[in-house]
């Protein structure tokens, strides 16, 4: 079956993750980022604790939760999954960054790799899912206004398949990120 406009969703969501990406390390490398980045990496790290099957369980809760609001705020015009999209290869791209001057870029790419393999592919199939969704309200509205006919619950039935997709992708990558990870680090440090 056919979804409308994905090559096109996927070449946006893409491009929205790199600009991120790229904004992220140019804010770093300009000493430009604000300092609640870092504040907000260690937030998180608090209940990061290696090994163990609960933090597997909220690694991937918070994946999930950040892959379905990218794919709900799609059906408010496509921006706001654009900008969620952005931000999270903001992030990755600060932390990229940011750990290749205090370690190593091989100590970066060590700890974004081996789970990122599945996370990165599953956020680029939530940002189109959600950019999916946009063209599917965008979609509605035309056809309210000229008279014609479009299903809301067909485009949000063909975007949820790439979010059912994405979820399962993230349970690979919340193991890995706390089993495995963890131990490929110690190889660079």
């Amino acid at each position: 079956m056919e979804v409308y406009g994905l090559k096109v969703a996927v070449i946006f969501s893409v491009i929205s993750f790199l600009i991120g990406g790229i904004l992220g390390f140019y804010l770093y490398i300009n000493g430009l980022s604000p300092e609640n980045v870092i504040g907000t990496f260690e937030d998180i790290l608090q209940f990061f604790r290696p090994f163990k099957i609960t933090t597997v369980l909220f690694v991937y809760v918070k994946n999930v939760v950040a892959v379905l609001i990218m794919w709900l705020l799609g059906f408010l015009f496509i921006i706001p999954s654009l900008i969620s999209l952005g931000f999270n290869g903001y992030i990755i791209g600060y932390t990229i960054t940011y750990l290749s001057f205090k370690f190593s870029l091989s100590f970066a790419l060590a700890g974004i790799l081996p789970h990122g393999v599945f996370e990165l592919p599953a956020l680029i199939l939530s940002g189109t899912a959600g950019v999916l969704a946009g063209f599917s309200t965008i979609k509605k509205i035309l056809a309210i206004l000229g008279k014609g006919t479009w299903s809301l619950k067909y485009g949000a039935k063909q975007s949820f398949r790439l979010v059912k997709y994405s979820i399962i992708l993230l349970i690979p990558a919340a193991i890995i990120e706390v089993f495995i990870t963890p131990i490929i680090l110690e190889f660079f440090l």
